[in-house]
């Protein structure tokens, strides 16, 4: 892709913007970035970001009326975050402009095979075993995407040899064209971003876009056990391969006699024992078997693999066993941030649980999460705009053990207030962070603190 001279805007002034902004530079494009921050509105290190892709040579636009200058641009790149429906990207592309995103910028010069890794719960997990299994074979593997680092801050230094893992969002999915992984897989389909995608159609459109340019050489790793996967099968041209909790599918991975078994080409092998797994709930069970089902494609070796996968403690926010205090157990589940995922953290608990939730709202039922509440929560412990949403449900149901809290450290101060030694305290938000937090990352390490400031 060459875009030596062209204009380009890059759209947004967090991470993959400034990376976005930083590799169009070493491609000798007139470079401009948009934010709708002025620069006294940004923090101190993205301040410094900006100053030194000014003085790189880059145009800032911060604050300004957009859509006067759009139009200027041939190709904008836009960072996730940034919809596609805004009036001035739907002006943009009126007028003839390419609009891509962030990572379909990135992709465009890379010289490495790709593993894509997409659902609505499990893909940092999924992908962090995926990861861990190939770093162990395959030393310079890259994980880039919605997990970390942005791809087009590392692009400019892998090889044709190398490796690239990527967990993505339907964000990065909806303005992507041309991607083209080697190994993609689609773990699961729940209702989420609703709030950005408007239907459940549009969300799983913008999933399917992982496979969409796949060819008969390539792979496409699906849930058996996902009616809504099982319907992506005859959507793509790759080579499916299954991976099931529940069903002997071949070729594939799956489940037997308490084993992970991979059979996808002639030979059937076990893999570990599931009760190996050092990854709570079943759920991870489920991450560990579509993990097991994209390296096997890859040929890695099945003792690297064994040896990899039931050594793998889990990621950070998501069911992260934080300690104990006066005998109850605090876990950081703040990755949970639709109900589907919170169902999973909330069972994967073996006793009593004192549940936080609550936060921004993405247009989730909330209903089928709440309706566990009565059997599994000893008493919920609400913050965030959905506390009135949380409080209706609580009615319709008829669970009336829960209390709304200003924040998060008045809801964990009354939940250890509350807890019997035995129990448990489980940040399991259900919701999005950012109407109290810029991440769930920020939710689940405020949550960490709390805990460390407890008295016994």
């Amino acid at each position: 892709m060459d875009i030596q001279d062209e204009k380009v805007i890059i759209i947004g002034s967090g991470t993959s913007g400034i990376s976005a902004a930083n590799l169009a530079v070493s491609k000798k494009a007139k470079v401009s970035l948009y934010d709708q921050k002025t620069l006294d509105q940004h923090e101190d290190k993205a301040k410094d970001n900006l100053y030194n892709l000014e003085k790189s040579g880059v145009k800032l636009l911060l604050g300004v009326d957009i859509i006067k200058h759009i139009k200027d641009y041939k190709l904008i790149i836009k960072s996730p975050g940034v919809p596609m429906d805004l009036d001035f990207i739907q002006y943009a592309k009126e007028k003839g402009s390419s609009v891509i995103g962030e990572f379909e910028f990135a992709y465009r010069y890379c010289m490495a095979d790709i593993i894509a890794i997409t659902g609505t719960n499990g893909k940092t997990t999924t992908t962090s075993m995926v990861a861990s299994i190939t770093k162990a074979y395959i030393p310079n593997t890259y994980v880039v995407g919605n997990i970390g680092r942005a791809f087009s801050e590392d692009v400019g230094k892998i090889t044709r040899d190398d490796k690239v893992v990527a967990e993505l969002s339907s964000y990065q999915l909806e303005s992507s064209i041309d991607f083209h992984p080697k190994i993609s897989s689609v773990l699961n389909i729940e209702a989420d971003h609703l709030n950005r995608h408007g239907t459940m159609a549009n969300y799983i459109e913008a999933k399917e876009k992982i496979f969409s340019n796949q060819g008969e050489e390539d792979f496409l790793v699906l849930n058996f056990d996902d009616p809504r996967c099982r319907l992506m099968e005859g959507k793509s041209k790759a080579r499916v391969i299954w991976f099931s909790n529940k069903e002997k599918v071949i070729p594939g991975v799956y489940e037997e006699d308490g084993y992970i078994v991979e059979h996808i080409n002639d030979d059937k092998n076990r893999i570990c024992h599931i009760r190996d797994l050092k990854v709570l709930g079943s759920h991870n069970i489920e991450n560990a078997l579509a993990a097991v089902t994209i390296t096997s494609i890859m040929g890695i070796p099945k003792d690297i693999i064994e040896r990899e996968i039931t050594s793998f403690k889990g990621v950070a926010h998501r069911i992260e066993y934080v300690g104990s205090k006066k005998g109850v157990d605090f876990f950081n589940d703040s990755k949970a941030t639709n109900p589907e995922a919170a169902i999973k953290g909330l069972l994967a608990m073996d006793k009593k649980v004192r549940l936080i939730v609550g936060g921004l709202d993405e247009g989730n039922d909330l209903s089928k999460w709440i309706s566990l509440f009565t059997d599994l929560v000893e008493k919920a412990y609400v913050i965030g705009e959905t506390k009135d949403q949380f409080a209706k449900i609580f009615k319709a149901q008829d669970f009336n053990s829960y209390e709304e809290f200003n924040n998060l450290e008045e809801a964990v101060q009354g939940a250890y207030k509350d807890a019997f030694e035995g129990e448990c305290i489980l940040l399991s938000p259900g919701c999005a962070s950012w109407d109290m937090f810029k991440s769930f990352e920020e939710r689940g390490d405020i949550f960490k603190n709390i805990f460390q400031s407890l008295e016994e």
